[in-house]
């Protein structure tokens, strides 16, 4: 586990009884992060706070799990150890360096989504999200394609996706399973949705 998630783990007042636990070697080490995961989300199930842990820098864990469409609609959007797991592989090689060479906030618009939320949505049941491995995002005064560009060129990720122009979002995924540097559109036309190869304007 990462440093910065430790101080975090044992500062935080509100993480019980995960504070009093020994830290994990890494967040990869599947029986102590499995513990710590579940201490921190019955700690938010009994006080209502978010989780503040950090995932990298500039990104926790609470934000990859916000989800507006889960609160409205009453539906749990909780991840296991191993989707926490890709959330930070996620933020380490994505949205980290997205992060410091802009220089201005990403917003996450969607990050992991629990199965009953994807279907809940219509989302894809193969969905990356559901996996802790895709984020959908902007940043801040930067246009989409401008971020989609840079990422093309500076980044390794399973899929690329300029979505719906300007306005839009960038979705973006990360698996260490797979790694296709696949680039895409997502446009409407005609009434439908479509996926076209490469960055189109």
């Amino acid at each position: 586990m990462p440093a910065q998630i430790g101080r975090d783990w044992h500062q935080s007042k509100w993480i019980e009884p995960a504070h009093r636990l020994n830290r994990p070697h890494s967040i990869g080490d599947s029986r102590a992060a499995a513990i710590y995961i579940a201490c921190v989300r019955r700690s938010v199930e009994r006080t209502g706070r978010r989780d503040v842990t950090k995932l990298t820098e500039n990104f926790t864990l609470a934000e990859m799990v916000r989800s507006q469409q889960a609160l409205r609609r009453g539906i749990p959007n909780s991840p296991g150890s191993r989707e926490v797991t890709a959330l930070r592989i996620l933020c380490e090689n994505v949205l980290q360096p997205v992060r410091e060479h802009f220089g201005k906030p990403v917003n996450i618009s969607s990050g992991f989504r629990s199965p009953r939320l994807n279907r809940a949505i219509g989302g894809s049941g193969s969905s990356q999200h559901c996996l802790g491995e895709a984020a959908d995002f902007i940043v801040s005064g930067v246009s989409n394609l401008e971020v989609c560009k840079w990422m093309e060129r500076r980044l390794n990720y399973d899929q690329l996706i300029y979505e719906f122009g300007e306005p839009g979002w960038v979705h973006c995924s990360f698996s260490t399973n797979r790694m296709r540097n696949m680039e895409l559109s997502a446009m409407r036309l005609g009434g439908r949705v479509k996926y076209l190869s490469g960055l189109r304007a």
